[in-house]
């Protein structure tokens, strides 16, 4: 019942403020929860197309494969992987992304991984009793290594460490063309007020963060040994943001600034 009533305010508010079609390729571990419940709250479940979090992409070939009439009525793609298809939407979609100091990423992401038995790495690193000084030069995942560069380029950890340089370059150039707004996680309001400026959804954001990973230590509370295993396994992700963080003016990048 409730339910019905929220989808019927969504329609209402989607006829008369008519918001840009939106693609959310979310990261994990860079405030994705967040941003996916104040999209969801805008528009109605019918428009709304979520990858899959199990096998997002198998949700990758079931979108390419729709109608190019469905997809253009599609007004909210989201999910991991989602910057796959960037090249199958409507041309006035909206695309954006928000990431975060890789190693306060991977930091969070050992202790949510810890702590959540549903995650595919739950049972391995706690049966294994692994820990988050070997946690990104256990071969665990393809998460946990340079992600950042590997995902917007495509390209495999082995291609990326055979040509560092030219695959940041890369990753960046990617990011600044194809994406008109990057956001950060440590400041998602900025993020989600430009969004819904940008894209005309006209809901405000209440400040409010979902699946924060808590209990857990911070980069400089960490021993050196570690801290400096997390920056070996991730200096190209680290290179990257700090890139694109210099670009950064009123806490977002848009790429019409």
């Amino acid at each position: 019942m409730v339910r019905n009533y929220l989808n019927i305010i969504k329609e209402i508010n989607l006829l008369l403020g008519k918001p840009k079609s939106i693609l959310f390729d979310h990261v994990p571990k860079c405030a994705g929860s967040t941003v996916n419940k104040y999209l969801t709250s805008v528009f109605p479940s019918r428009y709304v197309f979520q990858l899959s979090g199990i096998n997002p992409e198998k949700s990758v070939l079931e979108f390419k494969n729709l109608p190019q009439e469905k997809r253009y009525k599609i007004k909210l793609i989201l999910g991991h992987l989602a910057h796959e298809l960037l090249e199958f939407v409507h041309e006035d979609t909206v695309p954006v992304v928000v990431l975060r100091d890789p190693i306060d990423r991977i930091i969070s992401h050992f202790y949510y991984v810890k702590r959540t038995k549903i995650h595919y790495l739950y049972e391995k690193i706690n049966k294994e009793n692994i820990q988050l000084k070997d946690y990104c030069s256990s071969n665990l995942s393809s998460e946990l290594q340079n992600h950042y560069v590997t995902h917007f380029t495509g390209l495999s950890i082995s291609d990326v460490n055979n040509n560092p340089k030219e695959a940041v370059e890369l990753a960046y150039n990617i990011l600044i063309t194809k994406y008109e707004l990057i956001g950060f996680q440590d400041r998602i309001p900025a993020f989600l007020n430009k969004l819904s400026q940008l894209a005309n959804l006209n809901k405000p954001y209440k400040n409010t963060m979902i699946n924060r990973t808590n209990n857990r230590l911070k980069s400089d509370e960490l021993e050196q040994s570690v801290l400096d295993n997390i920056v070996q396994e991730n200096y190209l992700d680290i290179e990257l943001y700090k890139k694109l963080i210099s670009l950064r003016q009123n806490d977002v990048i848009h790429k019409e600034s």
